[in-house]
């Protein structure tokens, strides 16, 4: 059985803009329905200070995070490592990781999604925010159940 999408361009600055808890930017750059859900990407903006999740565990993806600029402190199981521009983290499902910008300079990054479905999750809270509200930290936990992850 093969596998087969169209090509998929992504240039720079296209994308699906959407809002995150804590003042986190999303951009969809390619979406699981573009790729057969073979894989997703997204590019994430996490301003100086601030969580971009706490340690948990995806059962149904892994994750591959490239930092573009700044710096970013992942948890990755035990261990806690500290990571600047264009560096690579890669987790595989179910290992415990978790993510923050300790600095005080935003930080972006890519993640690849394999496979693909886990973007739907910041499309969901994208449209709670454009509700004029966050979501409750039930709703949160629900979503995130619903796409295989759980607390570490």
């Amino acid at each position: 059985m093969s596998i087969h999408w169209d090509p998929v361009v992504a240039a720079n600055g296209a994308g699906e803009l959407l809002q995150y808890n804590g003042g986190l930017t999303y951009n969809l750059r390619v979406a699981g329905s573009q790729t057969n859900n073979e894989f997703s990407v997204v590019e994430v903006t996490i301003p100086p200070g601030a969580l971009g999740a706490q340690p948990h565990i995806h059962r149904h993806h892994s994750e591959h995070f490239h930092v573009i600029s700044g710096e970013i402190t992942f948890t990755v199981g035990d261990e806690e490592v500290v990571i600047g521009d264009d560096s690579w983290v890669s987790v595989a499902r179910d290992f415990p990781h978790g993510f923050r910008n300790d600095s005080d300079q935003p930080a972006t990054y890519r993640c690849i999604f394999t496979p693909a479905g886990y973007e739907e999750i910041f499309r969901t809270v994208d449209e709670i925010i454009r509700t004029g509200r966050e979501p409750s930290a039930d709703e949160l936990a629900e979503l995130r159940a619903k796409y295989g992850t759980t607390p570490a």
